[in-house]
């Protein structure tokens, strides 16, 4: 399973690394951002590094660590489910307005403070 890193403003490719393709996919993922996150940082330490990928980077070692690291921040994907899609109503509501009004694709994003009970 690769994980494809890239730098943000150019969309340069910095590295991948493969990890096993029959693990977890939040196994390890935690660790592994933590370390290149502090690789980053050591070399350029003024620089607000924002972590964004899919749902398994929703772990909880990770997003946790961010909240108490300067300048790191992350956007995940989540799988939806009742909460978070009342949650996101009024964004989706606006998208699709949006969408009838240009008659083209858009994409919007939403913010929210949101932790499972579980």
């Amino acid at each position: 399973m690769p994980l494809h890193i890239y730098e943000g403003n150019s969309g340069k490719l910095i590295t991948t690394i493969l990890r096993p393709g029959r693990r977890h996919k939040q196994a390890n993922i935690g660790k592994l951002l933590k370390k290149l996150v502090s690789y980053i940082r050591h070399h350029f330490k003024n620089t607000t590094m924002i972590v964004r990928g899919d749902g398994h980077f929703a772990s909880d070692d990770f997003m946790d660590w961010c909240e108490t690291e300067n300048h790191a921040h992350f956007l995940t994907g989540l799988t939806g489910n009742k909460k978070l899609h009342e949650l996101s109503q009024v964004t989706v509501d606006s998208g699709k307005r949006e969408y009838q009004r240009a008659n083209n694709p858009v994409k919007f994003y939403h913010s929210f403070n949101y932790k499972a009970g579980s």
